[in-house]
């Protein structure tokens, strides 16, 4: 089950109590997957020394809170930075998602599966997190990660939720887990679009930020290159590939996986103004690759780990955590503490 934490520290000391949360299935299971050793072919790379000194340089907190995840994880600093540039170093990556958004008489509703290795779900968690001097928030955990890289609530009463976009190439600059990470300190939605247009980014991605008080929805897309931002005023769906029209010069890969979510999500959002986004999310009319997924031979052996339904009142944010859409929250959100 998706454990829950309440963390207060110092960026550091947050990053080891997720480094020593994470250790167990760091150590039993992640170090010896194909992608940790496909990663670890990157030690000592230029392009990672390049990385790394922007982060000591534009990000110290987050800096600090990798060596604190690496501390308590007892891995190596420079593998655990690896393992938080997973996405902007290994272009076929797997990690899927699917988001659905809609507007209605005031209230904006974003509904997030987020998909993995089945393996981690006992070992991720909803965090509500602490730091003298930061914006404090909560955030699911994934093992050995840096917060705000599936979804997020801040107490700037922002939501945050991350799509990630498969590479082509590997490209320098600012590791997109480490870019998501900053966005939770920002104070509104104007000053997140800015720092995503500002940085010299490394990877791609999408993201839906929603805040009290904006009725609408923002998507943004970016690449390496490029940054594209959408006011989201009807129903909309996103996966895991590009879609706005502005980034349709951007070279970018769609896995076959991310063509049929979006694919299906399409047809249940077809000239509707609203939709049940919990069914819509425990789909599988699709025999290989549905929305929910729990297939033991998955083509890319990933599942459904977790289920967020997040709805930006006028006035608060009430969201809800579920292991699958269909079933009762197993945490009940209010902006960002449980009740």
């Amino acid at each position: 089950m998706i454990k829950y934490l309440q963390l207060s520290g110092s960026p550091f000391h947050i990053g080891m109590a997720l480094g020593e949360f994470s250790a167990p299935i760091l150590h039993k299971h992640i170090v010896n997957t194909q992608l940790w050793k496909n990663l670890t072919a990157w030690r000592d790379s230029s392009i990672l020394k390049e990385m790394q000194t922007l982060v000591q340089q534009q990000h110290p907190y987050i800096w600090d809170e990798l060596q604190g995840i690496a501390k308590g994880a007892q891995i190596p600093a420079e593998d655990i930075f690896l393992w938080n540039s997973r996405s902007d170093l290994i272009p076929i990556i797997n990690g899927s998602s699917t988001t659905v958004m809609q507007i209605a008489q005031g209230t904006s509703r974003i509904t997030h599966n987020e998909d993995g290795d089945p393996a981690l779900k006992d070992y991720c968690a909803i965090a509500e997190i602490e730091i003298p001097g930061h914006t404090s928030f909560a955030s699911f955990i994934q093992p050995g990660s840096l917060p705000g890289n599936s979804f997020s609530v801040t107490e700037s009463n922002m939501a945050i939720i991350v799509n990630y976009l498969k590479i082509n190439e590997p490209q320098s600059g600012v590791p997109t887990m480490v870019l998501n990470r900053s966005l939770i300190e920002a104070a509104d939605i104007s000053q997140a679009i800015q720092q995503v247009q500002q940085a010299p980014r490394s990877g791609n991605c999408h993201l839906t930020i929603g805040q009290i008080g904006k009725k609408s929805l923002m998507s943004i897309e970016f690449t390496s290159n490029k940054a594209s931002v959408e006011n989201l005023n009807s129903i909309s769906a996103h996966t895991n590939h590009i879609v706005h029209k502005q980034m349709k010069d951007e070279s970018y890969k769609v896995s076959q996986s991310s063509a049929e979510r979006l694919q299906t999500a399409n047809r249940w959002i077809a000239g509707a103004e609203s939709v049940d986004a919990l069914a819509l999310m425990a789909d599988q009319s699709h025999e290989s690759l549905p929305i929910y997924r729990n297939d033991p031979v998955a083509p890319d052996g990933e599942h459904t780990i977790v289920n967020v339904d997040i709805q930006i009142n006028t006035d608060e944010i009430l969201w809800d955590v579920r292991e699958h859409p269909m079933e009762a929250p197993i945490y009940k959100m209010r902006g960002i503490k449980h009740f």
